[in-house]
C-alpha cells in the first residue's frame, strides 16, 4: 500500500513584514471597515490582582464603538509601562478572525517599537488560530519568554498581512479621541487614526 506524502511544514513569517498593497510615503488603511455596539461581558475583564499581573487600562471606557481590519499596514497603539513592572508577559486583543472558516496555518507578527517610532525594540509572532470568527472579543496572547528591556514608553504593532478572505477585526474605543493609536508598520510612514479613536489594545505586565 502506497504511503501518503508528508504534510509540508510552513516557514514562520519573516521579522520585517512586507505588506501585501504597493507601499506609499504614506500608509493607506485598507477598506475593510465595519462598526458595531457591543458591551463587554464582566467575566472577560482580567483581575490582575488575582493573577499577579498588571494590565494596562482601556483607552476609553471598554466598549467597543467599531471595527477595522487594516490591509497593507496595521494597528500601532502607544503604551506605558506601569509603575513597579519591567516586563511585557503578553497582549489582550479586542477582535475576531474573518475569511475562511479553517484559521490560516500561519502567524501574525507583534512589533514593539521605540517611542519615536524609528526603531524595532522586539518581534513576537502568535498564531492566527487564536482568534475565533464571530463576535469580536478579548483573546489574551502570552509571551513563551517575556520582554524586558524596554523602556517606559513604546509603541506597540500588530500586523495581520489582511486581505478580502484573511484577516482580524481590532475593536476601537472613540472616548479618547485616538490620541494614543495610530496606522502603519516598521519602515513605513504612520498615520493618524481617522476614526477617532483609539484600537483596544492592552499590555500585560509583570515585575
Amino acid at each position: 500500500m502506497r504511503a501518503d506524502p508528508p504534510t509540508p511544514i510552513e516557514s514562520p513569517a519573516p521579522l520585517l513584514a512586507e505588506p501585501e498593497s504597493s507601499a506609499s510615503e504614506e500608509v493607506e488603511p485598507g477598506l475593510f471597515l465595519e462598526n458595531q455596539e457591543e458591551e463587554l461581558d464582566e467575566n472577560q475583564k482580567t483581575d490582575s490582582a488575582r493573577s499577579g499581573k498588571a494590565i494596562s487600562p482601556n483607552l476609553g471606557d471598554g466598549k467597543p464603538d467599531g471595527k477595522r481590519s487594516l490591509g497593507g499596514s496595521g494597528e500601532m497603539i502607544e503604551l506605558e509601562m506601569p509603575d513597579g513592572n519591567s516586563k511585557v508577559v503578553g497582549v489582550k486583543i479586542h477582535g475576531s478572525r474573518y475569511g475562511q472558516s479553517q484559521a490560516p496555518k500561519e502567524s501574525f507578527l507583534i512589533y514593539f517599537l521605540s517611542k519615536d517610532r524609528k526603531r524595532i525594540l522586539h518581534t513576537e509572532m502568535a498564531p492566527y488560530s487564536l482568534f475565533k470568527r464571530g463576535p469580536e472579543d478579548w483573546v489574551e496572547i502570552e509571551f513563551e519568554t517575556p520582554v524586558a528591556g524596554l523602556p517606559k514608553s513604546f509603541w506597540l504593532v500588530l500586523d495581520f498581512r489582511a486581505a478580502q478572505t484573511k484577516g482580524v477585526y481590532v475593536s476601537f474605543d472613540t472616548t479618547t479621541g485616538g490620541k494614543f493609536s495610530r496606522i502603519g508598520l516598521p519602515g513605513m510612514a504612520s498615520s493618524e487614526v481617522n476614526f477617532g479613536g483609539d484600537w483596544m489594545i492592552q499590555g500585560i505586565f509583570a515585575e
